[in-house]
């Protein structure tokens, strides 16, 4: 296990005591996705879609295996992410890029427009499908359930569309482009929302305690020195 800063779950019985031994929660810390999502340029957010994509694809697969439809009381579409491919997922943040060599090619104009029209609307599709699919996995708290959990496909359909409209931002004159980052605070959200459900099934359903990592690896050390590193060379160097 890695050395880090234990924290212990809010749900978690007080007479099991966390050590160096306690495993390690899926959970992460909100404030990690922000803030490696703010130095690396917003980089790392596609990794945090490709390991979200892929965990509850993981998630879904050992729930089949039992035999489960569902997450202890919480709907999850098992289904769904068991035949789902993160992989094929992740690649569409790279279609441009896969496309550029078309733009030399005599169907280069229907290329843009399927880039300008098509593709967003894609993306926005699979980012709000996602914050839905999450906001659907809060616990349920009865009466006192959250807006998000009662209304997880508005809830989804909001963060989705907060990605692009931060996006679009990175066209703004002068530092002001540098806004596009606000772009963590929906995927931060939604990290929010993940941490409950695994918090409830770790606790409640699996019965039991693991350790949430508070520090930062090494290689997460790393590229927040080096973004830290290039955003101050981004401010302060003259145009």
């Amino acid at each position: 296990m890695t050395q880090s800063t234990l924290t212990r779950s809010t749900e978690a019985d007080s007479a099991t005591e966390i050590n160096r031994k306690t495993p390690d929660s899926i959970r992460q810390p909100v404030w990690h996705v922000a803030v490696l999502g703010f130095f690396s340029f917003g980089l790392y957010l596609i990794y945090w879609f490709h390991k979200t994509w892929s965990t509850l694809k993981a998630h879904a697969l050992t729930l089949e295996e039992k035999g489960l439809k569902k997450s202890g009381d919480n709907e999850f579409p098992v289904q769904t992410y068991a035949r789902s491919r993160p992989w094929l997922k992740t690649l569409a943040f790279f279609v441009p890029m896969l496309c550029s060599p078309l733009g030399y090619t005599p169907i280069a104009p229907v290329v843009a427009l399927a880039l300008k029209f098509v593709y967003p609307v894609v993306m926005l599709f699979l980012f709000a499908n996602l914050f839905k699919d999450i906001a659907s996995m809060i616990p349920d708290r009865g009466a006192d359930s959250s807006w998000a959990k009662t209304n997880s496909i508005q809830a989804g359909f909001v963060l989705g569309m907060a990605i692009p409209f931060c996006l679009v931002l990175a066209g703004a004159n002068g530092m002001a482009y540098l806004l596009y980052l606000l772009v963590v605070i929906p995927v931060s959200v939604a990290q929010g929302w993940l941490n409950q459900y695994w918090e409830h099934w770790e606790t409640k359903e699996l019965g039991e305690v693991k350790a949430l990592r508070t520090a930062f690896t090494p290689l997460e050390t790393i590229l927040i020195i080096v973004g830290a590193l290039g955003l101050g060379m981004v401010m302060f160097t003259p145009n």
